[in-house]
């Protein structure tokens, strides 16, 4: 395809309905970021009464980093295995819905420990789902068009989220997900 062309434009606009649901769940997941960058350090910092300032950086600098170590040891072992028993969304649907109804657990009144346990199960579980997300592009999209709908999630994930930035963001990108019988596009 040329660039600047009247194509580009076209195919642009033009998206299926499983590709519009990739790119809205990019936006959805970076509302969460956003949420997660923040708003959830703020409420981390509101309940811990008493403690001194060092020690919540340094509680807030573990719970993300064994967040981000598990998802790091994780996803490749698990990829392998969802690319070859072709369970892409069976693995994506878990880990989004268990990360998700954490995310919604955060909110209930906790002391500081239990609150960081329920965050870092969370981050697991909403991180890890990006990893099937994006296994998930070869499956909604054709190679013509996939660095087009993969761009187009990339820049609505950050143009979008100011305005849709509250905790029911994912499950309202994820509720137009209708993936449940993705099968490879013919390929052209």
């Amino acid at each position: 395809m040329r660039a600047g062309g009247s194509g580009t434009i076209a195919m642009a606009l033009k998206y299926t309905k499983m590709e519009r649901n990739w790119v809205m769940y990019d936006v959805g997941n970076s509302a969460l970021v956003l949420l997660n960058t923040a708003v959830v350090p703020i409420y981390f910092n509101a309940i811990n009464t008493g403690a001194h300032p060092a020690e919540l950086v340094t509680a807030w600098a573990n719970a993300q980093t064994i967040a981000s170590l598990v998802v790091a040891l994780l996803m490749p072992i698990l990829g392998s295995l969802a690319d070859y028993a072709g369970n892409k969304i069976k693995f994506f649907t878990g880990f989004f819905f268990t990360g998700f109804i954490l995310c919604l657990v955060e909110a209930i009144p906790m002391s500081a420990l239990p609150f960081l346990v329920v965050y870092v199960l969370c981050t697991i579980g909403l991180n890890s789902s990006m990893t099937f997300y994006d296994a998930m592009l070869t499956d909604v999209t054709t190679d013509e068009r996939m660095d087009a709908v993969s761009s187009s999630g990339f820049a609505w994930g950050y143009v979008a989220p100011p305005f849709r930035s509250s905790p029911a963001s994912p499950l309202s990108s994820a509720v137009r997900v209708s993936w449940g019988s993705i099968r490879s596009p013919a390929r052209a």
